[in-house]
């Protein structure tokens, strides 16, 4: 989802009910929109980032993993074991999306910051070219994340892009 050509991204801190079903939306939506989890802020937050953790690469979580979910459910939202059930699945809807999921908690993994962890979301959920996430990403003065997510092996540049001002040169020319 983009506005005026501005890329968006849902940022989620603590939340209820409405904040799984407004994540569920967001990665099932066309184009889907990336989200950022902040761990740490309670409630739905919490549970969206402990099932993105557990999930297993078949879409599964372990049996005991599931039923520790499920009274977290309960106890959180003051729900029916029904209820709660219904609202376990939308999670796990959310969450197999894990290409449209960030994490973040404050201070720890690679994202240690949240505007890193804001950045990192909108550069693996909207498929920008490379030049337009170099310029996002020089924008927000984020130098780091140039080295690490956009100049990666493989890529090529066009010398023009990097170096307006040798638009004519080749990068032969440069060395």
């Amino acid at each position: 989802m983009e506005a005026c050509g501005v890329p968006v991204v849902c940022v989620v801190v603590e939340g209820g009910l409405n904040t799984i079903r407004t994540v569920l939306e967001y990665v099932t939506d066309t184009p889907p929109v990336p989200v950022v989890i902040c761990d740490g802020s309670g409630r739905a937050a919490d549970l969206l980032a402990f099932a993105h953790r557990y999930m297993h690469d078949d879409d599964s979580l372990l049996e005991d993993v599931k039923e520790q979910l499920l009274m977290t459910i309960e106890r959180t939202f003051h729900l029916s074991r029904d209820h709660a059930e219904k609202l376990h699945c939308e999670l796990m809807q959310c969450v197999r999306r894990k290409d449209l999921i960030t994490v973040f908690r404050m201070g720890e993994g690679p994202c240690q910051e949240l505007d890193q962890a804001v950045l990192i979301a909108l550069l693996k959920g909207h498929h920008m070219p490379a030049p337009d996430q170099l310029r996002l990403a020089l924008t927000w003065n984020r130098v780091d994340i140039a080295r690490s997510e956009i100049f990666v092996y493989g890529q090529e540049w066009p010398v023009n892009i990097l170096c307006p001002e040798n638009s004519t040169k080749t990068a032969a020319d440069l060395l």
